[in-house]
């Protein structure tokens, strides 16, 4: 090897070396999984009951992700979501109309659909999101061996960040909160009430772009 080529080999080997390794392409399709942990806080008033109760329904959720980015330029990154989750979100507190029974509260399943709008930073991309969210929720009571079920719909809105690790897969973690609003159970029903539920939940997950 003469002393040109082996310059040229040299500086070539010292450039690649030297070169950042290119940003990760946030364009395109993605899906994944992930799990999270929710705490609730649901206030709950009987229509014929001058007295209240509240609940904080806590625990597990996981399921699946998918979603769709797109470059806008200056860095901007706009996308939409969806997720669909198995849970096990409950609580159970005394009836104030009789101690001796209990009131429980569970959500088993929950979804939402939302915008979500990063700023590309190579590697990572940080990110607030928003939209809509659903949750199944199951109402019981051991008083009268009650129970009412209901598809609630409310508003979410977080913030996160996602970390490429490889040139196809990105690791994610994210806060969401979500207000249901009021819903009425057994309406019509002696044991008739209104809740006021609100969540707070934090979740991890990975996706694999396409």
């Amino acid at each position: 090897m003469n002393k040109s080529m082996f310059a040229a080999t040299a500086f070539a080997v010292m450039a690649a070396q030297a070169a950042p390794a290119a940003a990760f392409d946030w364009n395109g399709f993605y899906a994944g999984v992930g799990l999270g942990y929710a705490s609730g806080d649901s206030d709950v008033s009987y229509d014929n009951y001058p007295a209240g109760f509240n609940l904080v329904p806590t625990g597990w959720f996981g399921g699946v992700t998918a979603g769709l980015n797109s470059a806008i330029g200056n860095g901007l990154v706009v996308g939409a979501e969806a997720d669909l989750s198995l849970a096990d979100i409950t609580d159970t507190v005394p009836d104030i109309g009789d101690p001796d029974e209990s009131v429980t509260s569970t959500t088993d399943w929950t979804g939402s659909l939302r915008g979500r709008l990063g700023f590309d930073a190579g590697d990572f991309m940080p990110y607030v999101t928003g939209g809509v969210v659903f949750a199944h929720g199951i109402a019981s009571a051991t008083d009268g061996d009650i129970e009412d079920d209901a598809v609630l719909t409310g508003a979410i809105v977080g913030a996160g960040v996602e970390f490429a690790v490889t040139d196809t897969i990105t690791v994610k973690g994210e806060y969401l909160y979500s207000n249901f609003g009021d819903h009425t159970w057994f309406e019509g029903e002696v044991y008739a009430n209104t809740s006021s539920t609100s969540s707070h939940a934090v979740r991890g997950g990975i996706n694999f772009h396409f």
